[in-house]
Formats: structure tokens, C-alpha cells, sequence
């Protein structure tokens, strides 16, 4: 069993585990595209996510219009999360971390 991202435009529809012989019974199979196992960046955990044919990788939706991606296609905010173990979220307004 392998998974499956099904990419219409560039963006992620469906996301599923089958093996190749279903996949080539499906009417649009050429849409479905598969995900190696050992995709390191950038995997598909959801229907949103855009393909960048590329450099082979899916990207997340971008969470917030100030965030920008790192080199491994990762959503970064403009400063980091804090690390004194509070529980925080990000506050667009303000473009900083507020503590639950």
C-alpha cells in the first residue's frame, strides 16, 4: 500500500492509502500522484495543500499572510514560538505571540 495525493491545479483534493492497481482502475488516475515514503518536507496531510511540481514537494495553505517559508517549505512566523512552555498563539494584528 502506498499513499496517494489526488492533485487537481496544483492543490491537494483527497489524500489516501491504496496500491497502484486501484489507483489505475479510477477514471482519473493521472490526477493522483504518489507520495514516496521518504518525503522529508513538505508532505500532505490534508486537502489544500499546493503541489510545486518543481521541487516536488507539497506546501502547507499559509497559515498567516506575514508568515514566509523556510527552505524545507515550512510556514515560519516572524518571530519565533516562545520556549518557557506556555501554551501561545499567533495574533496577526499584532504579529506576535499571545499566551493563552
Amino acid at each position: 500500500m502506498s499513499h496517494f495525493a489526488k492533485v487537481v491545479n496544483n492543490i491537494v483534493a483527497d489524500v489516501i492509502v491504496a496500491d497502484q492497481t486501484f489507483i489505475n482502475t479510477l477514471p482519473d488516475a493521472s490526477s493522483y500522484i504518489i507520495i514516496p515514503d521518504t518525503i522529508t518536507k513538505g508532505y500532505p496531510t490534508g486537502i489544500g495543500y499546493s503541489y510545486d511540481a518543481q521541487n516536488q514537494v507539497f506546501e502547507a495553505p499559509q497559515p498567516y499572510p506575514s508568515w514566509v517559508k523556510d527552505s524545507n517549505f515550512i510556514w515560519q512566523a516572524p518571530t519565533a514560538y516562545p520556549t518557557d512552555g506556555k501554551t501561545y498563539g499567533w495574533d496577526e494584528l499584532t504579529k506576535t505571540w499571545k499566551e493563552f
